[in-house]
């Protein structure tokens, strides 16, 4: 999901990604399982972050979501971890995010740009979002 916000890295891709490329890549591997009859799980916690950008995260969503095939709501099942107790969840979010950027968890949970994030360990928005 990074790529489709404009971040062309991430640490754990060795070259640089394009929005494009990332789509086409999730695209060719949506086809392949579906024509040979198997399920998809798609899971990202980026997702959390991706919808709070309420200009770019419908669209972003939109963008994954058009590559599905024609019907796809009629047996799409979203599950939404639901993580108690929530600092469970503010660790696991260190663990993807601050880790990768280097950062003790101190130094995450106190980074500016994490506290305006914090949105991302809220289900029940994000439940919103998808029933929207």
């Amino acid at each position: 999901m990074f790529a489709l916000t404009g971040r062309q890295s991430h640490a754990y891709f060795k070259k640089p990604v394009t929005d494009q490329s990332m789509l086409d890549l999730f695209t060719q591997e949506v086809k392949n399982q579906c024509d040979s009859g198997t399920s998809i799980i798609m899971e990202s916690e980026e997702v959390d972050w991706v919808i709070h950008d309420k200009l770019m995260g419908q669209v972003i969503l939109g963008r994954v979501l058009s590559i599905l095939p024609p019907g796809y709501e009629k047996f799409t099942t979203v599950v939404i971890n639901y993580r108690a107790p929530r600092i469970d969840y503010l660790l696991s979010l260190w663990e993807t995010v601050g880790v990768v950027k280097k950062q003790t968890c101190y130094q995450f949970i106190s980074d500016p740009v994490t506290v305006l994030q914090l949105h991302a360990i809220d289900p029940i928005r994000l439940a919103n979002i998808f029933l929207e």
